[in-house]
């Protein structure tokens, strides 16, 4: 289909599989085809880096992507209920604690390994790539634009649970991996 079809279909609502199938995986099956015919293994060779980085750097910029990763602290169970108060109240105390850590100097990602609850961090492992169209929890979203690359946020309560977000920087490579390739 054409752009004008996709952006129909967007607009009704369709399921965001058909938004990373049409943006992300079908240039993984053109690169597929591309490998196919012209027995290339690497597209970034094949395309070139430079130009392949050049063209997703500005996408980045474009669709005003961000880079972020969480530390999560749910408050809702796997249903989306809500946890007893005193669950709550722990995970807020947690999140304290795990603030105070970051602000005597120790590393965000060591913390993010040990408490995090957030059930992506296994497959992201370097966090998201987020915009405004990403469906994030929009106090989770307000925050994490805030922030300066390399800043975190304070504590941050969303639908779902407490964010404390580390704003990274945007890279071509990454945003490949992570929303394109993945």
């Amino acid at each position: 289909g054409s752009e004008e079809n996709l952006k129909e279909a967007l607009d009704d609502k369709i399921s965001l599989e058909l938004f990373t199938f049409a943006f992300c995986e079908t240039p993984v099956m053109y690169n597929k085809i591309f490998n196919a015919m012209f027995d290339s293994s690497d597209y970034m060779a094949a395309a070139g880096e430079d130009e392949v980085n050049a063209y997703l750097q500005s996408e980045i910029i474009d669709q005003g992507y961000i880079h972020v990763c969480q530390i999560f602290l749910k408050t809702v169970d796997d249903e989306g209920e809500p946890l007893p108060e005193e669950d709550v109240t722990d995970a807020y105390t947690k999140a304290q604690y795990i603030l105070a850590r970051l602000n005597e100097g120790v590393d965000f990602f060591e913390l993010m390994d040990q408490y995090s609850q957030d059930p992506g961090k296994e497959e992201y492992p370097t966090g998201y790539y987020i915009n405004e169209d990403s469906g994030s929890d929009a106090p989770f979203f307000e925050a994490a634009v805030a922030l300066e690359e390399g800043q975190y946020s304070g504590i941050v309560e969303g639908t779902y649970g407490y964010h404390i977000i580390l704003r990274l920087p945007a890279q071509a490579e990454d945003f490949a991996e992570e929303v394109c390739w993945n």
